[in-house]
Formats: C-alpha cells, sequence, structure tokens
C-alpha cells in the first residue's frame, strides 16, 4: 500500500483560481495525509482570490501573461518540487482542471507500477522515484503545449515496461488500467479557458515526426500496440545539477 504521506501533489494552473481552488480541495479531501501540494502558478494574477490551504504552496513561475504554455517545462518543474524532499516517494502531476473524488488511493492497491496515468494525456498522473530514473525528463523540445506526454509515455513503456505502468488514455490506448479515471475526471470539456494556441503546433508537430519518424496517427497506433520502437534521438539531462537518482 502506498504510503500517502510520502506524496507530493503539483497542481499546474494559468489564469483560473477558481479551477486551482477546486482541484486542491479535491486533492486534500480525497487524501487528508497527503505531504503536500504545490500550486505551480503560471500567471501574475492565477491566484487571487485563491483561499490557499495550509498543506499547500505557491509556486510563481513568472511566465509573462501571453505566454503560450509549455507543459514539459511545467512537468519537469513539478518533479523538481517534488522530489527535491528525499522523503518523498511519488509526485502526482495535476492539471486544474480535474476534479478528484475520493477513492483513488484505494484503486491503487489493484495492480503494483512505477506510473500510474488516467483519464488523457497528462491530466493527471502519479510516478515514482523510480520512473523518474528510468524514463528521465519530459522532452522541453516539445516547445508548446502538445504531443510531450505522448512522447513520454512511450518512453515510459519503453523504459520500465509494460508490466510497470497503468495507462488508461482516452486517446485510444490502455494498458493495465484499474479505474483511476473513476476519480481522476476531466471537468474542462472545451469550457476551460487555455492558453494553448493550435496555430502554434507546426513545431510539436515537426518534433514528433523527427524524433519518432512517425505523425500522430502512427504513434497513437504505436502507443496503443504497447509495442515501442525507440526514438531516433536521444534525450537530454535538462537539469544535470538535479540527481534523478538520489536519494
Amino acid at each position: 500500500m502506498i504510503d500517502l504521506s510520502k506524496v507530493v501533489v503539483v497542481v499546474s494552473t494559468h489564469n483560473r483560481p477558481h479551477y486551482l481552488q477546486r482541484c486542491v480541495q479535491g486533492w486534500l479531501k480525497s487524501a487528508p495525509t497527503l505531504r503536500r501540494v504545490y500550486a505551480l502558478v503560471h500567471h501574475p494574477e492565477g491566484d487571487v482570490g485563491f483561499s490557499c490551504p495550509l498543506e499547500c504552496q505557491i509556486v510563481h513561475t513568472g511566465r509573462v501573461p501571453e505566454h503560450a504554455g509549455c507543459m514539459s517545462k511545467t512537468w519537469n518543474l513539478a518533479f523538481q518540487w517534488g522530489f527535491r524532499d528525499p522523503e518523498v516517494e511519488w509526485v502526482i502531476c495535476s492539471m486544474d482542471d480535474a476534479e478528484i473524488t475520493p477513492g483513488w488511493p484505494e484503486k491503487l492497491a489493484a495492480f503494483d507500477a512505477d506510473l500510474y496515468l488516467a483519464p488523457a494525456g497528462d491530466l493527471v498522473f502519479m510516478l515514482n522515484r523510480r520512473a523518474l530514473q528510468k524514463v528521465g525528463w519530459f522532452d522541453e523540445r516539445f516547445p508548446l503545449i502538445g504531443y510531450q506526454e505522448w512522447d513520454w509515455q512511450a518512453r515510459a513503456i519503453l523504459g520500465l515496461g509494460l508490466d510497470r505502468v497503468s495507462l488508461d488514455d482516452a486517446h485510444g490506448w490502455h494498458h493495465n488500467p484499474i479505474g483511476l479515471g473513476e476519480h481522476w475526471i476531466h471537468i474542462g470539456g472545451g469550457a476551460a479557458p487555455t492558453t494553448r494556441s493550435e496555430h502554434l503546433m507546426g513545431a510539436a508537430r515537426w518534433w514528433l515526426l523527427e524524433k519518432w519518424k512517425r505523425d500522430a496517427p502512427d504513434m497513437v497506433g504505436m502507443l496503443s500496440s504497447g509495442q515501442i520502437t525507440p526514438p531516433a534521438h536521444p534525450e537530454f539531462e535538462w537539469y544535470p545539477w538535479f540527481s534523478r537518482f538520489c536519494p
């Protein structure tokens, strides 16, 4: 059984403090013994009106208001904040438009893994130190919001093995699902404001094709099969001063 007192949650938010409030409260109500919650706030006014619980710490990332977003850098920052505490064994990365309901900790007992993900993309995922060691950082050569999660999931299957991941991704692949999508729920549904700029997605598509030699549909097919062909480009050690192999 996972010790929740050794689990940290990191929530990413832009300029929607009402979403942040709901999400943070959901995590704390569903798992009161969590070690810590961090809120990565990417907008100067992103926490205006947010009533920060004692268990939560605000981290302002300093992005300009018109920043288009970069989830690779966001999740790498989440890993650093979460795993900088040597007592932390697991980090949960969560977007603010996730509704968290009670019951998810009990679901984890159904399957022993190093990585849990639901209900789609990188909305919510939970990894331990072994996953960070074996898979590495998110690839910051994906400069915006898009495809960074497919890249990291493919590398997770490659680095950890299918028997060590629970991926329940509504994009079209399901490997060892345990029902976490019943408790980690996307509430945006297109109504949530977003900084994602579709007209800039060409840069992410180009790097996906360059790195994996696959376009998006072909990438979906590979992830669905679970048979991952190694990428054509090696990974970077984006933060060499942060040892992924400690403690």
